[in-house]
C-alpha cells in the first residue's frame, strides 16, 4: 500500500496518519489505534487494512533489536569454531599463541563487554519490568551462564600468562578452559535463540524494542577506534579466512 492512501473512507483518514500515530505512540492493538485515531469505528470495512499495517510496524520494531543480537551470535559462533579449530591441533608447536590471545580479547570485549552487556542491562532489565522473574527461569539461567563463561575466560587468561613466562604445561589450563567455554556458549546461543529472544517479542512492547534497536546501533558506532567493527568483526573475517578448512 501507499503511504497516502485513505484507509478509513467514513472518516477520510489516511494511511500516513494511522502510521505515524502507531509509530509515535508504541500502539500494539487494533482497539488502541481506533481510540487514538477513530479509524474502523464507523463500518468497519477498513479493519483488515489497520491491522495489516500494525503488523508490518510492529515486526519491524520487534525484529531489529533481535537481529543485532542474533548477528552477533553468529560471530560469536565463527570464533568458537575456529577456537576449537585451533586448540584441537594434535601439536602445540602449530598453534599461534598470539592468535589465541587475540581470541581471547575478543570474547572479553565483543562477546562480553558489547554483547552480553546488551542482554543484561537493556534486554533482561525490560523482560523483567514486563513480568520474567530475574531470580528464576530463563534469565536467571542467562546470568548465571555468562558468569560462568567470565570465570573460564579468567582461568585461560592466567593460563597464558604462566605460558609466557616458560610454563608449558599451563598450555592445558588455556585449552581446557577455552574449550569449556566454546561448549558452554555454543549451547547458551541456541538457548536464547531459540527461547528467550523469542518470548522477549512477545513481551517487551514494540516501541520499546525500538528504542533499544536505536541504542544498540549508537553503542556499536561509539566503540573505541570504532573497534566493534574495524577491531572485533574485522577479525572475525580475517580469521575465517587464516582458518578456513
Amino acid at each position: 500500500m501507499d503511504e497516502d492512501i485513505e484507509i478509513c473512507k467514513c472518516l477520510g483518514i489516511m494511511k500516513s496518519e494511522i502510521v505515524k500515530t502507531i509509530k509515535d505512540k508504541g500502539l500494539q492493538t487494533l482497539e488502541k489505534v481506533q481510540d487514538e485515531t477513530n479509524a474502523g469505528t464507523v463500518c468497519g470495512s477498513c479493519i483488515p487494512d489497520i491491522e495489516d499495517i500494525l503488523k508490518e510496524i510492529n515486526k519491524k520494531n520487534i525484529m531489529k533489536a533481535i537481529e543485532i543480537l542474533v548477528k552477533e551470535h553468529e560471530s560469536i559462533l565463527k570464533i568458537i569454531e575456529i577456537t576449537t579449530t585451533i586448540l584441537k591441533k594434535k601439536d602445540k608447536a602449530e598453534i599461534n599463541i598470539v592468535h589465541v590471545e587475540m581470541i581471547i580479547d575478543f570474547i572479553k570485549n565483543f562477546a562480553d563487554k558489547y554483547h552480553h552487556l546488551k542482554e543484561e542491562d537493556r534486554l533482561f532489565i525490560e523482560m523483567e519490568k514486563h513480568g520474567m522473574s530475574r531470580e528464576g527461569g530463563p534469565i536467571a539461567v542467562m546470568l548465571f551462564e555468562h558468569n560462568e563463561g567470565r570465570n573460564y575466560i579468567k582461568q585461560a587468561v592466567e593460563g597464558i600468562e604462566k605460558f609466557k613466562q616458560g610454563d608449558d604445561a599451563s598450555f592445558d589450563q588455556i585449552k581446557e578452559n577455552l574449550l569449556a567455554y566454546c561448549t558452554l556458549l555454543t549451547n547458551h546461543i541456541a538457548k536464547e535463540n531459540n527461547i528467550l529472544y523469542p518470548m522477549s517479542e512477545r513481551i517487551i512492547p514494540a516501541n520499546v524494542l525500538s528504542a533499544m534497536s536505536d541504542d544498540f546501533e549508537k553503542s556499536n558506532a561509539k566503540t573505541p577506534n570504532n573497534e566493534y567493527y574495524d577491531k572485533y568483526l574485522k577479525l572475525v573475517e580475517d580469521f575465517s579466512e587464516i582458518y578456513r578448512n
